[in-house]
């Protein structure tokens, strides 16, 4: 049998008869020629084309088969492995956790990771500016501490000539902690919070005057915090206890805070009586979140002011004031 040897340039349906068989050019230039067995019976179809391609029957008409070589290059779809540069689409950051991460999204993500945080310190009220590119904040808000209360002394009897009573200490202000994202921060004005740094309460007077209490403190509507109470000075009578003042709390944090009460003072009994001696004793500011309050005051002296930020001031004690309470305090660490 001669090789069939059909026409390089055919017309569309310029047949080709070799050894009784014809056959028509179905495809031809500028398309690649095909050439298909004249004269199908109804309901069968022809030789398939000749053009080099191998081709697979379906659905009563020829189509192209698969090269064995092409599909060995064809990932599996159960467990694949890719050769070469795969790509596929970069998700969004909205994305479902099973979607396929790309080299640019986890770029995207992991843009800022590692970065420094900042940290910014406000121990009086203003406003705090978001910086560019933020992601988080964490916050701790304190409120200021309250003072210690006055203390008092007066005449005595027996053999005593006089005796001194001490005052209770400050209260110390509560503490917000939370952490907020960038998207969920409350601005006050674009890109702005307003910041309140609640004042300490001032000692009190002498002769048994109250500490006055502390101020809150705020980070706008984000979280805030109430302030210490004061503690309470003496009268003149003898073997009397006075009150600490009372812790404040914070609040919309992750966390909420009481601060410490202010420790209890106390009168003087007169000499040779039951209570003993003439001396009383004065109470410590309560602790804060960030450390402790001032000491009560000795025999006529006054109470120490609070010394970390939100603690109380201590009593005094005898002819001598209370110790102011300590400011508030908002401490930002800023996350890119």
């Amino acid at each position: 049998m001669a090789e069939l040897d059909f026409p390089s340039n055919p017309t569309l349906n310029q047949e080709y008869t070799h050894e009784s068989v014809t056959w028509i050019a179905t495809h031809v230039a500028p398309n690649p020629v095909r050439w298909q067995r004249k004269g199908a019976s109804v309901g069968s179809i022809g030789d398939a084309p000749i053009d080099g391609q191998d081709y697979n029957r379906k659905d009563g008409s020829w189509a192209e088969a698969i090269d064995a070589d092409d599909l060995a290059l064809k990932a599996n779809i159960v467990d694949p492995i890719f050769t070469g540069t795969p790509k596929a689409p970069t998700p969004d950051d909205n994305s479902q956790p099973t979607a396929l991460a790309t080299t640019d999204f986890v770029t995207q993500a992991l843009a800022g990771v590692g970065t420094t945080p900042t940290v910014s310190v406000f121990t009086a009220s203003g406003t705090w500016v978001a910086p560019a590119n933020l992601k988080a904040v964490q916050v701790i808000c304190s409120a200021g501490g309250g003072g210690g209360g006055g203390g008092s002394s007066s005449g005595g009897g027996y053999a005593q000539a006089s005796y001194t009573n001490g005052a209770g200490g400050g209260g110390a202000g509560g503490t917000a902690g939370v952490r907020i994202a960038e998207e969920n921060l409350v601005y006050d004005a674009p890109g702005e919070v307003n910041i309140t740094i609640g004042a300490g309460g001032g000692g009190g007077a002498v002769n048994g005057g109250n500490g006055g209490a502390g101020a809150g403190s705020t980070f706008g509507s984000n979280c805030s915090a109430s302030a210490g109470s004061g503690g309470q000075g003496p009268s003149t009578s003898t073997d009397t206890s006075t009150y600490g003042g009372a812790g404040g709390n914070g609040s919309g944090g992750n966390i909420n805070i009481y601060g410490g009460s202010g420790s209890t003072g106390q009168g003087g009994g007169v000499s040779g009586d039951e209570h003993g001696g003439p001396y009383g004793s004065s109470g410590s500011g309560g602790a804060s979140f960030w450390g402790g309050g001032g000491r009560g005051g000795a025999v006529n002296a006054a109470g120490q002011a609070g010394l970390a930020y939100s603690s109380g001031g201590g009593g005094g004690m005898g002819n001598a004031v209370g110790g102011a309470g300590k400011s508030g305090v908002i401490y930002i660490v800023e996350y890119y």
